[in-house]
């Protein structure tokens, strides 16, 4: 009874097939380096932004904020704030072809 209170019946070979152990789907060191470069390489990036338009990417692609909400908080038109984060992105872009 104790088992099936704490929903321990399922078998090792199950929770590994399903990737719920611990290294049983773990990516090799060159991925999880190449993961760590790029990440780096993308605040590198934001970092090159001006503060508006990196804090308008960062509301909009990390807080998962909407254009009209941003737009609402900083009392401007939601028209200034897509072609803001168009413009930055673009020049994310141009930052990331270059040093990339």
């Amino acid at each position: 009874m104790r088992v099936f209170r704490n929903k321990a019946y399922y078998s090792l070979e199950w929770a590994e097939a399903r990737g719920e152990l611990p290294g049983s789907t773990a990516a090799g060191p060159y991925t999880l380096l190449a993961a760590n470069y790029e990440k780096e390489q993308l605040y590198q990036a934001l970092a090159s932004l001006s503060d508006k338009q990196r804090q308008r990417v960062y509301a909009h692609f990390f807080l998962g904020m909407s254009y009209s909400r941003i737009a609402r908080l900083e009392n401007v038109r939601e028209r200034s704030i897509r072609e803001s984060i168009r413009r930055a992105l673009r020049s994310m872009g141009k930052f990331l072809q270059k040093n990339l």
